[in-house]
C-alpha cells in the first residue's frame, strides 16, 4: 500500500494619582505630576536611576536586540560620596530589629511632555512616543459601555468577569489559540490568560454551512431576528441582558454592523461580496470611519477573478474559514467589538509616525497602551479581556520578526573563505551552488541558539571573576501598596496587569540600585539576572551576585548574618514576623496540602518540610543547610500550622523594605546558573507554528519554536523592558584556522566579489595579528584578555583602545576535539601571549611545525600517546593489513591522538603490505595508495586526510574530474540474486506499491511515500526488492534508516543521522551541514530515491530539516527537493514504546 506524505504543512490615593478611568460627567483628577525635573527632589538616589546614560541606551537600542541590553551598570554607579556609600555598604547584613527600616516606596510618576501619559520609575520616554515622533489616538468609549464597566450590580461584576465570553458571542471573527485551561479553570491565585504558539483570526462567508448554526458576522446577515436567541445557546451563562446592551451599542456605533445590516436586506445577496476596505497610507489618523469607508457591497462580479489588494474579501458562499492577516488594520477592532466599538483602525504595515516614517508594531502598541488623564478608551480596564489583547498582539509582533527573519535570511548563504577560493577555482561563479542557507540566525532574542551563548557568557563571567556568592529570586507582590492605590472601586490586582508589570520592573530596578549599586549586601564585583513568569504569569528575577573579595562570605557566622530561615518571634520583631509569614513560608504542602502546585509522586519538589538544625552548614550541591531552630508553630488559619521547617530562606532587610517574596541563597556553585539559564537545558513548552510566504513568493513550510506566553511577559516585551543582562559584559571571540572563517553573503552576488570584499577578510582573529604587529603594548595579552584593553569596532573591522570606563571580558568561542587542527589553535591562543601571525603560532625554540597540535605538544599543552602506540604495536602481530588499515582509522576518528605523523612513520609498512605490486615499486606509490584507502574509510565518518597530521593526497590521486569514492561506494554494493528474485515472490499489496513507486521512478517524477505495516508484514522484502530492480539498472537507491539494527538489514544501509550529517541537538529550524558542492550532496543529487526504514521512531525535525536541505541541494522547492522518498515503519510501534 502507498500513503503520500503530506508537505509539513480600592480607593484612590491622592499620592498615587487618580482613576484609569471615569464617565464623561465625573470631575477626573490632575495626572500631570510634577516635571520630570522636580521629580525625586528628596532622594539624589532615585534621580540617579534615570540617569541620561540609560535613557539614551533605550532610545539607540536596535530593533532586533529590542528585548536585550548589555551594558554593563556597575560602571554607571551614583556619584555618591564615599561617607554616604559607607552608609549604605553591608547595611542588609546584622539586621537588628531597631534598625531605621521603612518599606521602598516608587517615587511619583511623571508625566511626558509629548504626549502626556504617566511614566513610571526608571522608564524612558521611549517607552510611550519616542520623544514626540509617534502619536495616535485613543477613541473613548460610548457613555453605555463605560456605565456597564462601572456597575456595582451583580449584572457588572458578571460581565467584568467574563467578558472574554461577552466580546466572544458578537465578535466578527474567531481565534484559533491553544489556552491553558487548567489555570483558567483551577481557580487559585490571579487570573491569567495563558497561551501557546500563534493566533488566528478567522472570518467566515455570510451564510453558515448547512446544518451549521450561524457564528460570528453571520449573525447580523443570514438571521437577524433571531440573533440575541442564538448567542444565549452558544453560551447560556452570559446574563441575556448584558448580552442586549452590547447589541443595542453595536447597532448604534459600529459602522461593521450598520454594513452587514444593509447587505442583509439585498434581495440579491447571493451575487453579493463584502470588501472591509483598508485604510489608505495617507488617511487622517485621528477620524472615525464611517459605515462606506470601512466595508463595499460588490454585486455581480467575480470575485475571485478581481484584485483586492490589501482588503479583506468576504464572499457569500464559501462557507470555510479565511485567515485574516495580522497586518491588516482591522485585524483588532473585527475581533475585539468591546474595545473598539467605532471601529477604530488599528496598526497596519503603513502605519506611519509625524516625521512619516513607518512604526513597527511593537512601537504602536507600545504607545497605545500607555496611561493617560481623562481616558474613557476603556482598552486599559477590561481585566481579562486585556490580557487576551495583549497576548494576541504580542503573538502578531513575534510574527512579524519570524517573518521578516524568514524573508531576509533564505537567500543568504554560508561557507569557508577557503571553500570559496576553491570553487572559483575549478570554475564556479554563481554563489548560489555554493555553501549552505543560514536558517535561523542566533541574534533572535530568546531562541535556543541564543541562550546557549548567553549561558557560556555566564560561565566566562564565572570563570573570570569566581563562583556566584549569591542567588536571590524576586516575585511580584500585587498587593503593593502603589499598585492597590490605583484600582477602580470594582478592579482587583489581576485586572490592571500592565500597571502590575511596570509597577513590578520598577521595583526591580530599586532593588537593582540597592543591591548593586550600593553594595547593601556588599561590593558586587559581578551579575547576571534573568526575568521569567511563573504559570499564572506574576513575574520574577532570577539574580546572581559575584562579591569583592573583601566581602565574601566564608563561615557560617557570615551566612547568618544575611540569611536567616526562621520565623521570627512576634513580640521582639513584629513587622518582620508578620512579612515572613505573609510572603516566606513555602506552599505548605505535603500532608498539609497535597493538591500544591510543587507535589509530583506524592514529594514535594523543593524538598519541603526542610529538618531543624541547631547550626548552619554545608550541604549537598553547594548549597547551605540553613538554621532551622525547633519552636511554636504559627497559625495560617483554616487549621494549618508551619514551623521553621517551611520557611524560605530570606535577607531581613530586603523583605521589610520590599514587602514580597525574596529569596536570598547563599551559594557557590556553577550549577545556579544552569537554574538560571534552565530553559536552555529544558527549554518551555513548545508547539509547532506554520510561517508561509506570500502567493508572489515560492511557499514555504517553516516550523518554528513557539512557548507558552502570559499577559505579564506580552506586557514586558511590549515595553522592551530588559530580560536578560549580565556585568561584565562578554565580548565573543571567533576563532578558525586560516582562511577557513564563515563568510555570509548572497544568492545573486558573485564569488569573485564576495573574495574581493575587504570585510571577509578582515576578522577578529586576523586583526588580532595586525593588532599585535602594530602595538607592542598588546603583546603582553592573551587574545581573551583584549577585549578588557581594546574594542573591537565593527565598521572599519579593527581593533582600537578602549577609551570607556565600562568593564568587557572575552570569550572564545568553545571547539569540540572532534574540530581537530581548530581545536589546538583555541588551546594555543588560550596560552600564548602576542601572536603577531599564524605562523608566529606553529613555532617554537626555533621549530617550525606543520601542524598547530603538533606546536601545542612541543609547548607541553598535550599529553603523550603511549597507550594509544602499545595498543597499534600489538595490532601489528595479530591482524591482517586492512583490518589494521581500519584500527587506525579507527584511532584517528575516536581516540584524537596528539602525534598522528609518529603513528603514521611506525605503522606504515604495516599496514601496506598487502598491496600487490611490481618488485619496483617506489614508496612513494605506496604512500599514494595507502592515503587513496585510508580518505575513503576517513569519508565514510565524515572526515578526510586533510583534517591530520598526514602526508597530503596527490592532485592526481584526487581527480576533480573523476567520480567520487562515496558515488562510487554506492555503485559497488553486491546486488544478492535472491533480492533480484523476490519480484516473483511479491504478494498484492507489496506489488501494487513497488509497481507504484518503480512507475514514479522510471518517469523522472517526484513523490513522497509511506509503506505502514506492523513487524513481519514485508515492508523489509519490498525495500529489497526495490533496491534490487534499481541497482540492477545502475541507479543509484539510497538506504538509510532510524535505527543501527534497522540498518544493518538492507544492502549497503546507514543510519539516517551518519547519511544525511543530522545534528544531535536537531531543532524546528535546522538544516543539515551539507554543503552544496561536496561529494555528499552530488550522491543525493544523482540517486534515483531514498528509503527511509523506522520514519516514525525519529524526530519529526528531522524530517522537516531533510525537507529543506533537500530543497537547497536540488535547488528545487518541491517537497524533499523533488526526490522520490519511500519511508516506512508501523505506525503505532512509537506508542508501544512509549
Amino acid at each position: 500500500m502507498t500513503f503520500p506524505i503530506s508537505h509539513f504543512q480600592g480607593t484612590h490615593d491622592s499620592e498615587a494619582g487618580p482613576s484609569r478611568i471615569t464617565l464623561v460627567n465625573d470631575v477626573a483628577l490632575d495626572r500631570n505630576c510634577t516635571s520630570p525635573n522636580q521629580r525625586n527632589n528628596t532622594s539624589q538616589s532615585d534621580t540617579d536611576d534615570m540617569d541620561v546614560d540609560e535613557a539614551l541606551e533605550d532610545a539607540v537600542i536596535s530593533y532586533v536586540n529590542m528585548d536585550v541590553r548589555e551594558n554593563g551598570a556597575l560602571s554607571h554607579r551614583p556619584q555618591e560620596s564615599e561617607h554616604a556609600f559607607r552608609a549604605k555598604h553591608n547595611i542588609a547584613r546584622n539586621f537588628k530589629n531597631n534598625m531605621m527600616m521603612e518599606k521602598s516606596r516608587l517615587p511619583h510618576p511623571f508625566t511626558c511632555r509629548h504626549c502626556n501619559v504617566r511614566l513610571f520609575h526608571h522608564e524612558s520616554r521611549d517607552t510611550c512616543c519616542n520623544g514626540g515622533k509617534v502619536s495616535f489616538s485613543r477613541v473613548d468609549a460610548p457613555i453605555e459601555l463605560q456605565q456597564l464597566f462601572l456597575d456595582g450590580s451583580a449584572e457588572g461584576k458578571h460581565f467584568r468577569q467574563h467578558i472574554r465570553s461577552y466580546n466572544h458571542v458578537l465578535s466578527f471573527t474567531s481565534i484559533g489559540v491553544h489556552v491553558d485551561e487548567n489555570i483558567l479553570a483551577s481557580g487559585r491565585g490571579i487570573y491569567t490568560f495563558r497561551a501557546q504558539g500563534a493566533f488566528y483570526h478567522n472570518i467566515g462567508g455570510f451564510y453558515p454551512n448547512e446544518g451549521v448554526k450561524p457564528h460570528f458576522l453571520q449573525l447580523y446577515i443570514y438571521d437577524t431576528d433571531n440573533e440575541l436567541h442564538i448567542c444565549m445557546q452558544e453560551n447560556p451563562q452570559l446574563h441575556q441582558n448584558v448580552v442586549h446592551k452590547l447589541q443595542k451599542t453595536l447597532y448604534q456605533f459600529n459602522p461593521f454592523v450598520i454594513r452587514f445590516k444593509q447587505l442583509s436586506i439585498l434581495p440579491n445577496i447571493s451575487e453579493c461580496s463584502l470588501i472591509l476596505k483598508e485604510r489608505p497610507s495617507n488617511h487622517h489618523q485621528y477620524n472615525l470611519p464611517t459605515d462606506e469607508q470601512v466595508a463595499a457591497i460588490i454585486v455581480g462580479c467575480d470575485a475571485d477573478s478581481m484584485d483586492y489588494g490589501r482588503d479583506i474579501n468576504v464572499i457569500h458562499c464559501d462557507g470555510n474559514l479565511k485567515k485574516v492577516q495580522e497586518t491588516k488594520g482591522y485585524y483588532d477592532p473585527l475581533q475585539y467589538h468591546v474595545l473598539f466599538p467605532f471601529v477604530t483602525h488599528g496598526w497596519d504595515i503603513n502605519t506611519t509616525n509625524c516625521n512619516g516614517r513607518r512604526v513597527s508594531c511593537r512601537a504602536y502598541y507600545s504607545y497605545m497602551l500607555q496611561i493617560r488623564p481623562n481616558d474613557q478608551s476603556m482598552l486599559l480596564n477590561v481585566g481579562r479581556l486585556l490580557q487576551q489583547y495583549v497576548v494576541d498582539n504580542y503573538v502578531k509582533i513575534e510574527s512579524g520578526r519570524l517573518r521578516w527573519i524568514k524573508e531576509h535570511q533564505s537567500d543568504i548563504r554560508s561557507e569557508l573563505y577557503q571553500g570559496l577560493h576553491d570553487a572559483l577555482h575549478v570554475g564556479e561563479t554563481n554563489a548560489e551552488n555554493i555553501g549552505k542557507r543560514t536558517i535561523l540566525p542566533s541574534s533572535f532574542i530568546g531562541g535556543r541558539q541564543d541562550m546557549t551563548q548567553r549561558c557560556e557568557d555566564g560561565m566566562a563571567i564565572v570563570l573570570n571573576g569566581g563562583k556566584p556568592d549569591i542567588f536571590l529570586t524576586m516575585t511580584c507582590n500585587p498587593s503593593w501598596s502603589e499598585m492597590t492605590s490605583e484600582l477602580l472601586p470594582f478592579q482587583t490586582p489581576q485586572d490592571p496587569l500592565d500597571l502590575l508589570t511596570r509597577i513590578f520592573r520598577s521595583k526591580f530596578e530599586k532593588l537593582k540600585d540597592d543591591v548593586i549599586n550600593k553594595g547593601v549586601l556588599g561590593k558586587v564585583k559581578s551579575y547576571m539576572y534573568v526575568t521569567e513568569f511563573q504559570k499564572r504569569g506574576l513575574p520574577h528575577v532570577h539574580m546572581l551576585l559575584v562579591l569583592e573579595s573583601n566581602d565574601k562570605l566564608r563561615d557560617p557566622k557570615d551566612y547568618d548574618s544575611m540569611v536567616r530561615a526562621e520565623i521570627p518571634k512576634l513580640e521582639c520583631e513584629p513587622q518582620l514576623h508578620e512579612a515572613v509569614v505573609r510572603h516566606m513560608i513555602h506552599g505548605p504542602c505535603s500532608i498539609i496540602n497535597r493538591k500544591s502546585p510543587c507535589m509530583k509522586d506524592g514529594h514535594c519538589k523543593k524538598r519541603y518540610p526542610k529538618q531543624f538544625l541547631d547550626e548552619t552548614h554545608q550541604g549537598t550541591d553547594s548549597y547551605l543547610e540553613y538554621r532551622r531552630r525547633f519552636d511554636e508553630s504559627v497559625s495560617l488559619g483554616k487549621d494549618r500550622f508551619v514551623d521553621n521547617r517551611w520557611v524560605v530562606p530570606y535577607n531581613p532587610w530586603l523583605l521589610l523594605k520590599y514587602d514580597c517574596h525574596i529569596n536570598v541563597e547563599i551559594c557557590n556553585s556553577i550549577k545556579s546558573i544552569k537554574y538560571l539559564y534552565k530553559y536552555v537545558y529544558k527549554g518551555p513548552d513548545r508547539v509547532a507554528m506554520e510561517v508561509h510566504k506570500g502567493s508572489y513568493m515560492d511557499e514555504v513550510q517553516q516550523y518554528v519554536d513557539a512557548r507558552w506566553i502570559c499577559a505579564p511577559e506580552a506586557l514586558w516585551k511590549i515595553f522592551r523592558f530588559t530580560l536578560y543582562r549580565l556585568y561584565p559584559s562578554v565580548e565573543r571571540l571567533h576563532v578558525h584556522l586560516p582562511n577557513r572563517h564563515q563568510v555570509r553573503f548572497y544568492d545573486h552576488q558573485q564569488i569573485a566579489d564576495v573574495l574581493n570584499n575587504e570585510h571577509n577578510s578582515k576578522i577578529m582573529l586576523t586583526q588580532f595579528f595586525a593588532l599585535n604587529l602594530r602595538d607592542p603594548q598588546a603583546r603582553k595579552y592573551l587574545y581573551r584578555e583584549i577585549p578588557e584593553h581594546y574594542c573591537w569596532n565593527k565598521r572599519d573591522m579593527e581593533w582600537h583602545h578602549r577609551r570607556s570606563t565600562r568593564k568587557v571580558i572575552g570569550r572564545i568561542y568553545m571547539v569540540s576535539p572532534s574540530e581537530g587542527d581548530k581545536f589546538y589553535l583555541r588551546l594555543l591562543l588560550s596560552h600564548v601571549t602576542g601572536p603577531t601571525s599564524w605562523e608566529y603560532l606553529l613555532k617554537n625554540n626555533g621549530m617550525t611545525f606543520s601542524t598547530f597540535k603538533k606546536s601545542a605538544e612541543d609547548r607541553g599543552f598535550l599529553e603523550t600517546d603511549h597507550s594509544i602506540r602499545d595498543c597499534l604495536v600489538e595490532a601489528t602481530s595479530l591482524r591482517m593489513p586492512y583490518a589494521l588499515r581500519r584500527l587506525f582509522v579507527m584511532i584517528l576518528i575516536f581516540c584524537e591522538p596528539t602525534d598522528v605523523k609518529g603513528l603514521w612513520n611506525e605503522l606504515f609498512t604495516h599496514m601496506v603490505k598487502d598491496y600487490q605490486t611490481p618488485n619496483n615499486v617506489v614508496e612513494s606509490d605506496l604512500t599514494n595508495m595507502l592515503l587513496k584507502d585510508l580518505n575513503e574509510l576517513l569519508n565514510l565518518h565524515g572526515k578526510k586526510i586533510e583534517d591530520y597530521d598526514l602526508p597530503s593526497l596527490p592532485p592526481n590521486i584526487i581527480d576533480r574530474g573523476a567520480v567520487p569514492s562515496i558515488i562510487q561506494e554506492e555503485l559497488a554494493i553486491d546486488i544478492p540474486n535472491e533480492d533480484i528474485e523476490f519480484v516473483a515472490k511479491l504478494n498484492n499489496d507489496q506489488m501494487i506499491a513497488f509497481n507504484t513507486i518503480m512507475n514514479v521512478i522510471v518517469q523522472k517524477h517526484s513523490g513522497v511515500f509511506f509503506v505502514d505495516g506492523p513487524g513481519g508484514t514485508g515492508k523489509t522484502f519490498l525495500y529489497r526488492t526495490l533496491m534490487a530492480s534499481l541497482r540492477s539498472r545502475g541507479e543509484i537507491i539510497l538506504a538509510t534508516a532510524s535505527s543501527g539494527i534497522a540498518a544493518t538489514l538492507l544492502p549497503g544501509g546507514k543510519t539516517a543521522h551518519s547519511r544525511f550529517k543530522i545534528p544531535i541537538d536537531i531543532q524546528p529550524s535546522s538544516i543539515y551541514g551539507i554543503q552544496k558542492q561536496k561529494d555528499l550532496a552530488n550522491l543525493i543529487r544523482v540517486a534515483a530515491a531514498i528509503i527511509w526504514d523506522e520514519a516514525p521512531m525519529t524526530n519529526k525535525n528531522c524530517l522537516e530539516a531533510l525537507d529543506r536541505s533537500l530543497q537547497d541541494i536540488c535547488s528545487n522547492n518541491a517537497p524533499f527537493g523533488g526526490k522520490v522518498l519511500i519511508m516506512g515503519g508501523g505506525i503505532f510501534v512509537k506508542f508501544f514504546l512509549l
